[in-house]
């Protein structure tokens, strides 16, 4: 389970994350406040 999944300003069923390489992701959802969103995470 991720972090991402409880956070209740998320919508629920939207989050996706995707490998762009193998030390780095894109993390995409959609929110209540502020719509979409996306956010890069290096490992």
């Amino acid at each position: 389970e991720l972090l991402i999944e409880d956070d209740e300003r998320i919508v629920p069923g939207t989050v996706e994350i995707g490998e762009e390489s193998r030390t780095r992701l894109w993390i995409t959802a959609s929110t209540y406040d502020f719509g979409g969103i996306s956010v890069q995470v290096d490992l």
